[in-house]
């Protein structure tokens, strides 16, 4: 079972960027050239969508070629994924205002309720909001169980420590409201996957 979700094509995973009309070109070049080191694809959206200070942005999306990949990949892969993110913030977003390029990376998370019916959730690792990585979250819980160390080398979390960090946060009585209410919430998805049983 666990041998079967290592290498389980159920990973989502893309770097994504947005760009003027203006920079769309040189922007997409550069992107190219990441792809073509990953041999994954390039696209660029059609429409965009306007700001609210009224430009028109275009995403970027680099991709593997099948769409998915299995968590072994993404452990084989994250040290040249994660060096990319710090070039494409380096060398494409920070290019000609290095000072605002932040001093280390930053990582948040957060659930999507994806099967309304069936309840299913997915989780979204955000590297810096440009290297993002979504999978199934009983799934990511399960290979957890059953793989704790590949769960931390190939996503970079460890469930068990956010659902200890959110279970604290949840309980203080320093919390604010709407952080106890996020928490709580945190919380109770973790638990619908006994994640509280892997102590």
């Amino acid at each position: 079972m666990a041998e079967d979700l290592e290498n389980e094509k159920f990973v989502k995973c893309y770097f994504t960027i947005c760009s003027t009309a203006s920079g769309l070109v040189s922007a997409k070049k550069d992107m190219k050239n990441y792809s073509d080191e990953l041999d994954w694809e390039v696209t660029s959206d059609k429409e965009g969508y306007v700001s609210d200070n009224g430009a028109r942005y275009y995403e970027i999306k680099v991709y593997p070629k099948k769409g998915f990949i299995s968590p072994e990949e993404l452990r084989e892969k994250r040290s040249l994924l994660i060096g990319f993110t710090v070039s494409i913030l380096r060398d494409v977003l920070y290019l000609y205002n290095p000072v605002k390029m932040p001093n280390k990376l930053s990582t948040a998370y957060r659930f999507n309720l994806i099967g309304k019916k069936k309840k299913q959730w997915n989780i979204e690792i955000i590297v810096d909001s440009i290297f993002v990585i979504e999978c199934d979250l009983k799934k990511l819980i399960k290979l957890e169980q059953a793989n704790k160390d590949l769960t931390r080398e190939a996503f970079g979390i460890d469930l068990v420590d956010i659902y200890d960090q959110n279970l604290k946060e949840r309980d203080s009585l320093f919390s604010g409201k709407e952080k106890k209410r996020k928490a709580g919430l945190i919380v109770n998805i973790l638990q619908e996957g006994n994640i509280q049983n892997f102590h």
